[in-house]
């Protein structure tokens, strides 16, 4: 299955995606390649505009979800984590100091949400996760901003149907998080 195919599966409905490997060399696809296959489906598919931009500071996402008229709806960092070994949801850790630059500049400075796509892709589980970055923003308030390390509490992520229902409500409505 290539990096095409598995996202595809990721987001019908109901469906259990199996992990992406090559036959190979049982190597993973990169980032890049989900990515870069995740947009086209959405493009082609669902008909979300998301680009890549070149942004003015290094801690703000790489992506951006467009309106019809090309205005910014939202911004997205994707994150990709595969393994060739189980699922453990501390293999979804980052550090915090970037990831609370990123919350605190989109509050501040974007004043758009910030959608952070987890691509979860290991033998036993595969799938398409979401966060906001108000979700962050209030669990970090609820520790006190006090872990080096930043792990998503799994079952709170929302899944790839709810991610696209905001996405299309955004794009409708115009409608703010925030």
């Amino acid at each position: 299955m290539n990096a095409t195919d598995f996202v595809e599966m990721c987001l019908k409905k109901g469906s259990t995606p199996t992990s992406v490997s090559r036959s190979d060399d049982l190597r993973l696809p990169s980032k890049e390649d989900v990515t870069a296959a995740f947009i086209n489906v959405c493009r082609t598919k669902y008909k979300k505009n998301i680009v890549s931009w070149t942004p003015p500071d290094p801690t703000y996402p790489d992506y951006m979800l467009l309106a019809g008229d090309r205005g910014i709806l939202a911004y997205i960092r994707f994150l990709y984590f595969s393994s060739q070994t189980a699922f453990n949801t501390k293999k979804l850790a980052l550090p915090t100091f970037p990831l609370l630059q990123t919350v605190t500049k989109a509050e501040s400075q974007l004043d758009r949400p910030v959608f952070f796509v987890w691509v979860i892709n290991f033998p036993d589980k595969s799938e398409i996760r979401f966060e906001t970055d108000e979700q962050i923003r209030d669990r970090w308030m609820r520790s006190d901003f006090s872990d080096p390390v930043y792990s998503p509490v799994h079952d709170e992520m929302g899944n790839v149907e709810n991610l696209l229902e905001l996405w299309e409500n955004l794009q409708k409505h115009n409608v703010r998080l925030y």
